[in-house]
Parts: structure tokens; C-alpha cells; sequence
């Protein structure tokens, strides 16, 4: 409900509505494609309206500083696999209910989850630390179909609407606690760490506000200290784990054996030293899949070269 003390504009209220019109009949369109077809749909659209987008220059930007060896043509593959693969992702939603683990033809094969499962019996619950690979849906849905109960970590979409609808899908076919993040996300997160439960987290995405710059592909990028922090002062487990495309709507799941952390009394430079090596697991995944990473967003602040207009003759 709109605040009253804070109302929405009622401007601002037509466009998001017609944002989530335009959203669900396009969910309701890929719904009666199919998985497959919608997920081959979806890639066509990704890779036909991503590089028209605002966005094209930034990730083209953030390549280009990560990858400064690679040719243009390089280039421009990664991103046409990355929009192929965000079309997919969105394409995808609609189907999540299709998406198993753990038995025959389930579209999603899970390696590695056995080192969960051992911890498990004698230390259980922990952080599934990922990035933004593939479809990352499918990590909680995974740990969720293993039996092991938690929440998730998300940030908010803008649009209401479209955030209630994705939460829902998330509630019903990965984990039912959605945690957002903020400070009443963060004290329903203490109390799933005091169960001991399992909490999936995707660190890759840049944190303005509490964010610490590590390196991250040969630059400083802002990142979240939540999960190095449990892990050093709690003994949290962490297990890292990333998502592959193989191919169109069917997944692997690769899952670390639990991380290890030094623990040198300098409790500071142990939580830095722990985001380290978590990225540099992240950064090593990524660049084995450049395209299925999400480089279309401002991870590390570059700014995108602007297109020079040519001044006409007079």
C-alpha cells in the first residue's frame, strides 16, 4: 500500500503499472511457449534488444577493463552471449517449476553436493556464496530439493509489481523465506543463522553503502563483507558455488568443498583476506563463462565511453 506520509506519484504509479502489464503478458507469452522454445525466444530477444540498450556501453566498458587482451570481435561475442543468456534467464521464469535436481532428466545436474552433506552432519547450516552466472535461481532451488531449509538474500526490483510476482516464484520453487536486504532483512537473517540454516548469497553485485573495495578482476570493486564476516568471527561455513549453462534450459551446479579461512587473531585483515579469496573463486569462474556473468552491471564504477555525435557541415 502507498504511504501516506510518502505518497507515490501518481505518474510514477501509471508507469509502473504499465511496466508490470507489458512484464506479465510477456511471462504469460513464454508460459504457453514452453520451457524450451521460450528459453530459445527469450536468447533471440536478449541478443535483438540488449545491445540497444543504456546498458550495452557499461558492460562493453567493464570488458574491455577485465579483458584488456581481448580483440574487439572477443568482445562483442561475450556480450552477445551475455544478452542471450539474460533473455533466457527472464524467459525462464515462468518455467522454474520444471527445474529439478537429483533425478533423472530434471534439467539440473548438481556436482559437489555431497561436500555439503558431509559438513552437514556435524556442522550444519552455511553460506552458499555465488555469483550472478547462468540462470542463479537455481542454486537455492538445489540446496532447497536437498532438503536443506534457509532463506535467500535479495535485493529489491523497482517495480512493485514485478518484485511481488519474482518473490512469489522464488517463494513457491527455490526457498520459502525471500530475506531483502535492509535492515529488517538483516535481523530476519540472524535469526536463520541462529537455526543454523543455509542462506544462498550472491556477492558479485557492487555495495555502495558498507561495501569494501577488493580486487576483483585487477580492480577495486565495492563488496559485500556479510559472508567473510560470519565466516571469520562465527565459523560459518561457506561453501562457493557456480552455475553453468548446458545448454539452452539445463544446468550444472559446481559446489565447492567448504572453504577454509585463515585465522591470524587480526580479525580485520582475516574478514579482507576471506573476500579475497572468495572473489578470486568468483573471478576464476567467470572467466572460464565470461558470457553467462552479468557484465551489464556497475560492478566496479567505470564510465562507458559516450558515442561523439558528428557536427554536421554548415
Amino acid at each position: 500500500m502507498p504511504n501516506p506520509k510518502n505518497p507515490t506519484p501518481l505518474r510514477r504509479r501509471a508507469v509502473e503499472g504499465l511496466e508490470a502489464a507489458g512484464f506479465f503478458a510477456l511471462m504469460g507469452f513464454f508460459r504457453l511457449l514452453g520451457l524450451p522454445a521460450a528459453s530459445a525466444v527469450g536468447g533471440f530477444l536478449g541478443r535483438l534488444v540488449g545491445p540497444l540498450s543504456g546498458e550495452q556501453a557499461l558492460a562493453r566498458a567493464n570488458l574491455q577493463a577485465a579483458f584488456p587482451e581481448k580483440s574487439r570481435a572477443e568482445i562483442d561475442a561475450i556480450l552477445g552471449a551475455m544478452w542471450d543468456n539474460l533473455g533466457r534467464v527472464l524467459a525462464e521464469y515462468p518455467h522454474l517449476d520444471k527445474f529439478r535436481a537429483y533425478e533423472p532428466g530434471g534439467r539440473l545436474e548438481v556436482v559437489g553436493a555431497e561436500h555439503v552433506d558431509r559438513e552437514h552432519a556435524t556442522d550444519p547450516g552455511g553460506l552458499l556464496v555465488s555469483a550472478h552466472l547462468a540462470n542463479w535461481e537455481v542454486m537455492p532451488m538445489a540446496a532447497s530439493q536437498r532438503g536443506f531449509e534457509g532463506g535467500v538474500i535479495y535485493r529489491a526490483i523497482n517495480n512493485p509489481h514485478v518484485n511481488r510476482w519474482i518473490v512469489r516464484q522464488r517463494e513457491r520453487y527455490a526457498m520459502p523465506v525471500q530475506v531483502p536486504k535492509g535492515p529488517d532483512g538483516a535481523r530476519q537473517l540472524l535469526r536463520l543463522l541462529k537455526k543454523r540454516l543455509y542462506i544462498p548469497i550472491l556477492v558479485d553485485q557492487k555495495l555502495s553503502q558498507g561495501g569494501v573495495p577488493v580486487p576483483f578482476f585487477g580492480h577495486p570493486a565495492m563488496t559485500t563483507p556479510a559472508a567473510a564476516a560470519l565466516a571469520i568471527k562465527y565459523g560459518y561455513p561457506v561453501f562457493m558455488a557456480s552455475c553453468e549453462r548446458h545448454p539452452g534450459p539445463r544446468f550444472r551446479l559446481v559446489v565447492s568443498p567448504r572453504m577454509e579461512f585463515e585465522r591470524t587473531g587480526d580479525e580485520m585483515a582475516d574478514i579482507f583476506a576471506a573476500m579475497v579469496k572468495m572473489n578470486d573463486w568468483l573471478e576464476a569462474r567467470i572467466r572460464e563463462r565470461p558470457g553467462e556473468w552479468l557484465w551489464a552491471h556497475n560492478r566496479w564504477g567505470f564510465k562507458a565511453k559516450k558515442k561523439r555525435r558528428r557536427k554536421k557541415a554548415a
